[in-house]
């Protein structure tokens, strides 16, 4: 019984995270509680199997039948089934966060409906509980909400609950987030499928509950989408620029961005104060100060700002080298290294990232996982065998300080998988991508918090691009006839839709910088893979399924994603950007070709090639294949007027 992995307790009331042997908290009593309450209602247990392992399967998997057969009341068998569904959701985050919660809620079942409007408002909160409790996202209920009205008095109120303590806080903040992630993503969707109305209505009712929650990660993420939204709705048809709702809507979400850069300035001027008056704190109180203004700096470049970031932590750096605090000088230096490497200046960045790594060495002890990011952070800049040295040396150390299946060590395999890219070894790349994947497919299965989560899909989003990538570049290496290859095609194109299905769920993102450049690498992956699936179905006289207008909907899907991702494309550095919008455009030059669109087909080449050009030259391969295809579309475009 006291074996390590046992699980301990009564598989009637078991929660679905004890069936499984994770780690417990009170919302795992909260469950119970439930099932005690549903014994209760109906006189039996809400889940019983042929065995315990049966029993605690069901409440793994199954959702309790409702109460309406046991209850003679009718009136409140919706909202005993309410009730009963928040406190056994699957999903600790989707129960009541506390136990004054269902006390409140069981004490609220004697109050009447009012009117219709209420009663809509309750059948749309049990559907949301339904799948809420199936871990699902409540997409149908979100799109109820919005043609009803309701979506800031049914899911907004719902997310805001009222609590003092500090852990309860957590646990709101972290549902009302999952609340406005589910928006996102259904949003996303509908953009990815072309529905560029209904996707402004998701992502317009998400900036009104980012601005309900007064998050302004969420309000920059929701600003963000809807500016890429309006990007490649000019795109694919520049006639919209004359659109006054276009315009005006596109212009009020660039000046929401530019408010909140502001806002962000002022957050920088206030350090700035604390930082001119250090002198009357104490050195706890410093420490304090030196701690946020790392913070801000680091967050600054995370989102893009190099500039400003480096600006503002080169003088927190001078500030702490003064104050004397080590582990705070190897923290400022890291941050700093990073700015300067977004920033694409090598040399700062590896002063930098040398510095923090030999005060970490020294200050911490030798399973740190500070030590690992420096290491790791050096390595970015360090020749192929240095890097390979130091980027086994962080993955050994963040293998002492996490769980070996950790995604902290499934990102100590995606470096190092990244680094074996470089250096053209890749089945060696394939091997660590394979092993990063495993370990943060892992991870995804206990239960992480919010930003945790969004870590690890971020690790795992670039585990399985690496993973692709390997395999793409072996398989090109083969000679002649392959057998498998279309197999193979497959599976490299599944994992690079599978990474962009978890780059897509990153909202808030933990780097939007990184994941920007991630994304959009990823939707042009995606596109290239939509096309080749056509020429495959094509080449086999396969039907192929067409949109409302008739084209091939694998075209179209492409389209409106290499649309997208050059949209995101903007928020990057204009040397990453150059490079990855030549190959979107030239994607997109392909796609347009073959729906005969040559007008558009030779903007599109014209474009990739004057991007090729500044990237890599007039004289590179990649250009004369580009200018290869734009003499093939000029000549068909002539040929077609022609006809």
């Amino acid at each position: 019984l006291t074996r390590t992995g046992e699980v301990f307790g009564s598989p009637l009331y078991m929660s679905p995270e004890q069936c499984r042997g994770l780690k417990l908290d009170y919302r795992s009593d909260i469950y119970s509680l439930g099932c005690v309450m549903y014994e209760a209602f109906t006189g039996n247990p809400p889940f019983t199997g042929n065995s315990h392992i049966d029993t605690m399967l069901k409440h793994v998997n199954d959702l309790p039948a409702s109460v309406s057969t046991s209850m003679c009341d009718a009136r409140y068998v919706e909202k005993v089934d309410a009730i009963l569904l928040r406190c056994m959701a699957k999903n600790p985050n989707a129960r009541f966060q506390s136990m004054d919660e269902v006390k409140t809620a069981l004490l609220e079942l004697d109050r009447e409906t009012k009117g219709p409007i209420e009663r809509l408002k309750q059948k749309l909160e049990l559907i949301s509980l339904k799948l809420g409790a199936q871990d699902k996202l409540t997409k149908r209920m979100i799109i109820a909400y919005c043609a009803a009205g309701l979506i800031f008095t049914g899911l907004g109120a719902t997310a805001l609950f009222q609590h003092n303590s500090a852990t309860h806080q957590a646990a709101r903040e972290e549902s009302s987030i999952e609340r406005w992630k589910e928006l996102n993503e259904q949003g996303q969707a509908y953009f990815n499928a072309g529905k560029f109305a209904q996707a402004e209505a998701i992502f317009s009712a998400e900036l009104e509950m980012a601005k309900t929650l007064k998050n302004n990660r969420l309000r920059l993420a929701s600003c963000n989408e809807l500016l890429d939204l309006y990007y490649a709705q000019i795109l694919l048809q520049p006639d919209l620029a004359n659109d006054s709702h276009i315009m005006e809507s596109k212009a009020k979400a660039a000046q929401e961005v530019a408010d909140l850069q502001k806002e962000e300035l002022s957050d920088v001027a206030n350090v700035r104060k604390e930082l001119a008056a250090l002198d009357s704190l104490s050195d706890k109180a410093k420490a304090e100060v030196f701690n946020n203004a790392i913070d801000l700096g680091y967050a600054l470049g995370e989102r893009g700002r190099f500039k400003e970031s480096i600006v503002f932590l080169e003088d927190v750096s001078r500030a702490v080298d003064r104050f004397g605090n080590k582990v705070l000088m190897g923290k400022a230096h890291y941050a700093l290294g990073m700015a300067y490497l977004n920033n694409q200046d090598r040399k700062q960045a590896e002063a930098s990232f040398r510095k923090s790594l030999q005060i970490r060495e020294i200050m911490l002890s030798n399973d740190n996982f500070d030590i690992a990011r420096s290491a790791a952070g050096l390595a970015r800049v360090s020749e192929p065998k240095e890097a390979v040295v130091l980027l086994e040396r962080g993955r050994e150390i963040t293998a002492r300080a996490h769980n070996l299946n950790s995604y902290q060590v499934g990102w100590a395999d995606t470096l190092l998988a990244e680094q074996a890219m470089k250096d053209r070894e890749f089945s060696v790349a394939r091997q660590k991508a394979e092993s990063a994947v495993s370990k943060c497919k892992n991870a995804l299965e206990t239960q992480l918090s919010i930003e945790e989560q969004n870590r690890a899909k971020q690790a795992l989003a670039r585990a399985l691009m690496y993973r692709a990538s390997a395999n793409r570049e072996l398989l090109n290496a083969q000679k002649g006839h392959i057998p498998d290859m279309i197999e193979r095609q497959k599976a490299i194109n599944s994992d690079f839709s599978s990474a962009l299905k978890y780059a897509q769920e990153l909202n808030p993102k933990p780097n939007a910088y990184e994941v920007d450049a991630l994304t959009g690498y990823l939707l042009g992956e995606s596109a290239k893979g939509l096309l080749q699936n056509y020429d495959v179905a094509v080449s086999k006289s396969e039907p192929v399924a067409t949109d409302d207008s008739g084209h091939p909907l694998l075209l179209s899907k492409a389209k409106v994603q290499l649309a997208r991702a050059l949209a995101i494309n903007e928020r990057l550095p204009l040397s990453e950007k150059i490079r990855q919008d030549g190959t979107c455009y030239q994607t997109l030059g392909k796609v347009s070709r073959i729906l005969l669109d040559f007008p558009f087909a030779e903007r599109m080449y014209r474009q990739a090639k004057e991007l090729s050009e500044r990237a890599f030259g007039a004289n590179d391969s990649l250009t004369a294949a580009i200018q290869q295809e734009l003499d093939a579309v000029i000549r068909d475009s002539g040929q077609n007027k022609r006809k």
